[in-house]
């Protein structure tokens, strides 16, 4: 009887077995499709039962998936390494009985190598696998059956046609037993037609060979156009492959290049920048250097004024002493020349003094200095008596309770003030008087004269 054996792995292709159990079913009437086995009657030897089993098929498809070389047993050994497995002896027992066993390989398995497999099934390893996709599975099973169907039909028309002749040939046979033998020239005509029907089914057994050598043909170019197919996917594969790797290179290069003209934007902003900052600190450098030459310009101008004024003061001090020294030689010898008389107080009101700088109201300067203070030279004039021997001169702010000059020991009618504080906040109202010392006694009071004070430049 013809059949097909599915051999597999409940772990591995279940679900694929049963489905390509249907389809065959499907695409094989009348032919018996054998799928499990596992369910061996008790006190049966089940190398025999499995034997016979596959023994009765034409062809054994064995399904392997992606575990089909590594499912493992409860102990972590491998399946195929157990001599009791009953895959490995499904598998096995076909390839002894030299049964067509096709390796339909599935979920993106190949064909074992013969190095992964027992010595039993190295011959599998030898086997072309056909591959059945998920995404193409009605297509590949369709393909599947056309290339079993020679083999199932044949072999099952074979037998049946043997079968007929055997039964032929008994009744034959019993019936020759059973009558009086045929006449010679009816054994020779019988003799004749049996060689004729020789000849006839030597001729059949021809032409059946050569159906089978083009049918095997047939498969051979339907193998070789799923090769030139396979290979023709793989080429445009790799071309997709190629032309995405292109692109990427592409896509890299351009950001590269993009990225250098960034670079190179940041650089000159950055250069741009420096160069900016190195004119700022030139035109900072060149104030700084100019300022510290105004600085110098003006302390030497202030130093110059300064010697001036004390040299124009040390003339005036020359002056006055020389002039003392005159009116006191004058007075002594008048003292000797003239006789001795009783000495009379000179009334004070003839002892007057006459401010004249700084005037009403004059606004008095004052100048800021090195280590933030400030400078003022004030100078005060006046014309004072002929017979004064000192003076005194009294400088006092707006609502001050203690002057800031009260000296009574002045002999020239000028007097200077040179000196650096912090600022003078009282601007207005500043007073200043004088009186003269005429024969051991202090006159009157010169007028009280009002000044003011600028602020500081």
């Amino acid at each position: 009887m013809a059949g097909i054996f599915i051999c597999y792995r409940r772990v591995d292709t279940a679900g694929w077995a049963g489905r390509l159990y249907a389809d065959l079913k499907a695409g094989f009437r009348g032919v018996n499709i054998f799928m499990d086995i596992e369910a061996i009657p008790p006190g049966v030897n089940f190398d025999e039962y499995i034997a016979q089993a596959v023994g009765s098929c034409d062809v054994l498809i064995a399904l392997i998936g992606p575990h089909w070389l590594t499912a493992s047993d409860n102990t972590g050994k491998r399946r195929l390494d157990d001599l009791g497995d009953f895959t490995r002896i499904e598998i096995a027992t076909a390839l002894k009985r030299n049964i067509r066993v096709v390796p339909a390989l599935l979920g993106g398995a190949k064909v074992p190598s013969p190095d992964d497999l027992p010595e039993d099934l190295k011959p599998l390893a030898r086997r072309h696998g056909y591959e059945l996709a998920d995404h193409r599975w009605v297509e590949d099973c369709t393909k599947l059956i056309a290339a079993l169907k020679p083999i199932v039909q044949t072999k099952s028309g074979v037998l049946h046609k043997v079968m007929g002749c055997l039964a032929l040939a008994l009744v034959l046979g019993l019936a020759g037993y059973g009558v009086n033998l045929w006449h010679d020239h009816h054994v020779e005509s019988e003799a004749r037609k049996a060689e004729t029907a020789r000849k006839a089914e030597e001729h059949r057994q021809v032409q059946e060979a050569n159906r089978r050598a083009e049918e095997a043909g047939q498969i051979e170019e339907a193998r070789k156009a799923e090769q030139n197919r396979r290979i023709e996917e793989a080429q445009k594969t790799e071309a997709a492959r190629k032309a995405e790797e292109s692109r990427q290179a592409q896509e890299a290069s351009r950001r590269a290049e993009e990225a250098g003209q960034i670079e190179e934007a940041r650089k000159a902003e950055q250069n741009r920048q420096l160069e900016e900052a190195k004119k700022i600190e030139a035109a900072r450098k060149t104030e700084e250097s100019r300022q510290i030459q105004e600085a110098s310009r003006r302390e030497e101008e202030a130093r110059q004024i300064e010697e001036r004024k004390a040299e124009q003061n040390r003339r005036l001090e020359e002056a006055r002493r020389a002039e003392a020294a005159r009116q006191a030689e004058q007075r002594k010898k008048k003292a000797e020349q003239a006789p001795e008389r009783e000495q009379v107080p000179i009334p004070t009101k003839q002892l007057c003094v006459d401010l004249v700088r700084p005037a009403a109201n004059a606004v008095l300067s004052q100048r800021r200095v090195k280590g933030g203070k400030v400078q003022t030279v004030w100078q005060f004039l006046w014309r004072g008596c002929p017979e004064a021997s000192r003076y005194h001169l009294y400088v006092i702010g707006p609502g001050a309770l203690n002057p800031i000059v009260n000296i009574d020991t002045l002999t020239t009618t000028t007097y200077q003030i040179s000196d650096s504080h912090y600022g003078i906040t009282q601007r207005r109202g500043w007073t200043w008087m004088v009186r003269a010392n005429v024969g051991g006694r202090w006159g009157d009071w010169s007028e009280k004269r009002t000044f003011n004070v600028a602020l500081p430049e």
